[in-house]
């Protein structure tokens, strides 16, 4: 009687198992339907619960109510819903709980407003003389150096009389101009530049110098009318643009 009741118990065991040959590696095994809602979880629920079940088969239920959410078969029962949901949820609440939160991604750095570069000031020129006569003397002082340096054979000093933004005549190319210049000036065993009527007139920074020119170079002796036009750089008379004839 009592080996009898014992069979009948561990029969009963065996078919009920409250956890036998249910749980393995700590993964529920019986089979779960996981439907997640189409407007909401869909598929994720089945992800989820496979985390803590291996044999979950998912579904995505339509927007209206669910009729049916999850069903266990074994053998010729059939396990009530409310079991079976109730397993679904502590699932579903276990992953959420057990999974590691993802690490918030990292703020770029700010970058800095850029720095101002400082932009190196235009030379200004220093102030124009107060008397109209001795902007005039400056102006005629430049031009006479001008011719100085040219009837000395002075390259250098002769090139520093032109403005950075003097305009070589017939279009020709400043560099050009200057290496002509070095060539026809360097070619002669010497050479004379004499100002004759000169006449000036200043109107500001910007000043006018017409003359009769007189060059002699080697055996040619030439006369002709020249104008230049100067503009005041820091505290000199430099010439932007020279005009031959009229």
């Amino acid at each position: 009687m009592r080996a009898d009741w014992a069979s009948d118990k561990t029969d009963r065991g065996a078919r009920r198992g409250p956890v036998g040959g249910v749980l393995n590696n700590g993964k529920l095994q019986m089979p779960l339907q996981a439907l997640g809602g189409e407007k909401s979880f869909g598929t994720m629920t089945a992800a989820v619960m496979r985390t803590r079940a291996s044999n979950v088969t998912e579904g995505v239920a339509p927007p209206p109510p669910l009729l049916e959410i999850c069903t266990r078969t074994g053998g010729n029962r059939t396990m009530l819903r409310p079991l079976t949901c109730l397993l679904g949820s502590a699932l579903l609440a276990t992953a959420a709980f057990s999974a590691t939160p993802a690490a918030p991604e990292p703020r770029p750095a700010p970058v800095p407003a850029p720095t101002p570069t400082s932009i190196p000031a235009t030379a200004k020129s220093a102030p124009l003389p107060a008397n109209p006569a001795a902007a005039i003397a400056e102006v005629e002082a430049a031009v006479r150096a001008w011719a100085a340096a040219w009837s000395a054979r002075d390259v250098a000093r002769y090139l520093a009389s032109y403005s950075p933004e003097f305009t070589p005549p017939r279009g020709q190319d400043r560099k050009a101009w200057e290496a002509d210049r070095r060539a026809r000036i360097a070619d002669k065993a010497a050479i004379r530049v004499d100002i004759d009527s000169l006449v000036i007139s200043v109107t500001g920074e910007a000043a006018s110098a017409s003359f009769q020119q007189t060059y002699s170079a080697d055996k040619l002796r030439e006369k002709s009318r020249k104008t230049l036009e100067l503009r005041r750089v820091g505290n000199q008379w430099l010439i932007r643009k020279e005009i031959a004839g009229g």
